[in-house]
């Protein structure tokens, strides 16, 4: 995963939503909304998880991830 690499503008804009809508920093994303949004498939984000090098919550049998664990990986 490329950590130095810049922002797109509509990426800025999906992990910069204003926390107080819908989808603000403390919304819990899917396996596949994390994916999308990293550009790796659904299986490398649950591996990761299991590793424990993204931050997640299982719940029951899902992985959930805070927008603003994944927000703070992309700004290291």
């Amino acid at each position: 995963m490329e950590k130095d690499r810049l922002l797109s503008e509509e990426e800025h804009k999906v992990i910069h939503k204003d926390a107080n809508s819908s989808i603000g920093n403390g919304t819990l994303l899917t396996v596949d909304e994390v994916a999308k949004f990293l550009r790796l498939k659904p299986e490398t984000i649950r591996s990761m998880a299991r590793r424990g090098d993204l931050a997640a919550i299982k719940l029951g049998r899902v992985w959930r991830f805070r927008r603003s664990s994944i927000t703070q990986l992309l700004e290291e």
